[in-house]
């Protein structure tokens, strides 16, 4: 019964199956790998009287000595730059390859390798400590290149359900909104579940193992990864492939000059363009945040093993809960409450956070992330805006994208994101290291975040850009349709 119903729809099936795969991996090497660094870190590290950490923690890194938190800020910002470089050189060749579907199983392959070694990372060692942030970077790497990979699916999808959808862009509009809430929704699920079974390890195993649960389950997570791209490789749809330049150049120089053709194309998209600008700011500087927040959680409330899970496995309930709620809303409201609308709403919920906790800056203060339940319901504020905004952008950001030009787009977007996420981090790292108050590093956020609001208010009110937004649709479908004709041979 479960194989006739897999096979009614396997490209589908697949999809939210690969979703479930890498959400396990990504959930699991991302949380345990950045609390062991810093469980490591305030064990090996000192205060700057060289006695123990309490409220902040000085360590080794790079032949110098610097704020933990601050170390962190530094290499997220290495993740997105390196992340960006290779993405680079995946855009440039991808469209062009016929066997593009290929590189996600293989990457998978690379993610779950990352987390096996986790198990053996537990001693509180230097060793210890800089090869968990080795893998805290190829980590951070590999997940900017599976951001663009996953998402290409999406306008595939909402192209080729049937011949309907094609013809009307309200209905491939909400198929487009199933697949990426599909996606949002899978990856979470396998989330919740790994991180309640390292909540249920952590509460009835021995006080002297309970440290290690999560990279326990991190290690046999990599292992189940490794296995699982087959499944991926097996059913993932095949990409159409771009037609090969028509000059007898090398390849490789023919795929690095198509790196400025979506530039180019820009500056003829404003809506577009604008679109994009305010989702880059959006999510580059709520990953600065989130990492914030995180951080002075672990600061402030000293949590275990046990508390870290629960705390993170808030986090993707919210977002699951989040999405689902979004889905019904559209289903309800959907004439009212339309996607632009809900991207700004998305947009604007993130800005209560970065207030809420720059409060907490004056000591007299009781409020402002020094109480338990103010970070779990900063958790849900912060990951409902991130439901919303990036099940919402894909699809809008979707409707613009030609055929055989998938990998391209969104990897443009994830190029530019890197291009400039490390901004903030690298901004907000010298903050850090010089007051270690996590607090001053928000005040940032804050005024970034204000500009998504601002540039989504522009880019739905302004006639000039409600102008250019159908006229970049209708271009886009012509582009479509001539694209499908000329790579339907290399299906």
């Amino acid at each position: 019964m479960l194989f006739s119903w897999w096979k009614r729809n396997v490209a589908l099936n697949t999809f939210a199956y690969t979703s479930f795969i890498l959400g396990l991996a990504s959930t699991i090497t991302g949380t345990y790998v950045t609390y062991q660094l810093q469980h490591i870190g305030f064990l090996i590290g000192t205060d700057l009287d060289g006695g123990s950490c309490l409220t902040y923690c000085i360590v080794p890194w790079g032949g110098k000595r610097l704020d933990l938190n601050s170390v962190l800020l530094y290499l997220s910002a290495m993740q997105t730059g390196l992340g960006g470089f290779v993405a680079i050189f995946v855009v440039a060749y991808a469209d062009f390859w016929k066997h593009k579907s290929l590189l996600l199983p293989i990457f998978m392959v690379v993610y779950g390798a990352l987390g096996i070694p986790s198990y053996w990372l537990t001693a509180p060692t230097l060793a210890n400590f800089n090869t968990l942030f080795a893998i805290f970077v190829v980590y951070g790497v590999i997940t900017v290149i599976f951001m663009a990979l996953l998402n290409v699916y999406i306008p595939h999808y909402m192209r080729s359900a049937n011949e309907s959808v094609s013809a009307s862009p309200s209905m491939q509009r909400k198929m487009g909104f199933v697949i990426s809430s599909i996606g949002m929704v899978f990856s979470n699920i396998s989330g919740v579940i790994m991180l309640g079974v390292i909540a249920l390890l952590s509460a009835y195993l021995p006080t002297a193992e309970q440290q290690s649960a999560g990279l326990l389950v991190t290690t046999i997570v990599g292992f189940i990864t490794v296995v699982a791209a087959l499944g991926s490789y097996l059913g993932l749809p095949t990409l159409p492939a771009r037609a090969p330049p028509a000059d007898d150049g090398p390849l490789w120089k023919s795929a690095v000059l198509e790196l400025l053709t979506p530039f180019r194309k820009l500056l003829h998209a404003p809506n577009m363009l604008i679109l994009l600008l305010a989702y880059t700011i959006y999510t580059d500087t709520q990953f600065a945040l989130i990492s914030i927040i995180n951080q002075l959680f672990f600061v402030t409330l000293a949590p275990n093993t046990l508390e870290y899970t629960l705390f993170t496995l808030a986090g993707q309930a919210f977002v699951i809960i989040a999405t689902l709620a979004l889905v019904w809303v559209q289903r309800v409201w959907g004439k009212k409450l339309n996607l632009e609308r809900c991207l700004l709403v998305g947009y604007a919920m993130l800005l209560v956070v970065p207030v809420w906790c720059c409060i907490g800056m004056s000591h007299q203060n009781a409020f402002g992330n020094k109480h338990r339940w103010e970070f779990y319901v900063q958790q849900l504020l912060m990951n409902t805006s991130s439901a919303i905004v990036n099940v919402v952008f894909r699809i809008l950001y979707a409707e613009f994208i030609p055929a055989g030009e998938e990998v391209m787009w969104y990897g443009l977007q994830i190029v530019v994101s890197c291009a400039t996420t490390w901004v903030t981090y690298v901004a907000t790292g010298p903050l850090q290291n010089a007051t270690h108050d996590l607090r001053f590093p928000v005040v940032l956020c804050l005024v970034f975040l204000a500009f998504p609001v601002a540039l989504e208010v522009v880019r739905v009110t302004v006639p000039r850009f409600r102008k250019a937004e159908k006229s970049e649709v209708l271009e886009d479908a012509q582009k479509t349709k001539t694209s499908e004709e000329s790579t339907c041979n290399y299906y």
